[in-house]
């Protein structure tokens, strides 16, 4: 997928679920968080697939932007896939959608 197509899926996943959708400032914000503590504790898997539990059960933009910060990690996608799939099966093709963009 090019730029563009990834940007998109991207902002689909990060406004799913939300109604009236996220300011993109709040999304910049919320996905530059996440992909932060990502950052901080990815050496870590389990540490990481226990922080996107928490982060999932909170619907909203916060919740969104932790999949994402996860998903984008090779090494973590597999499980992020799994528990995001689990946690949210309605947002299961939006996944596989931001996963084909990565």
């Amino acid at each position: 997928m090019d730029a563009v197509s990834r940007q998109s899926a991207v902002a689909a996943f990060l406004e799913a679920g939300i109604d009236p959708p996220p300011s993109k400032a709040s999304m910049v914000a919320a996905l530059g968080e996440a992909r932060r503590m990502v950052n901080s504790i990815q050496a870590n898997p389990q540490a990481v697939d226990s922080w996107l539990r928490g982060q999932i059960k909170m619907r909203g933009v916060g919740g969104n932007a932790a999949a994402i910060a996860v998903l984008e990690i090779p090494g973590l996608r597999d499980n992020a896939e799994r528990i995001c799939c689990e946690a949210r099966p309605e947002q299961a093709s939006l996944v596989r959608r931001l996963l084909e963009s990565l």
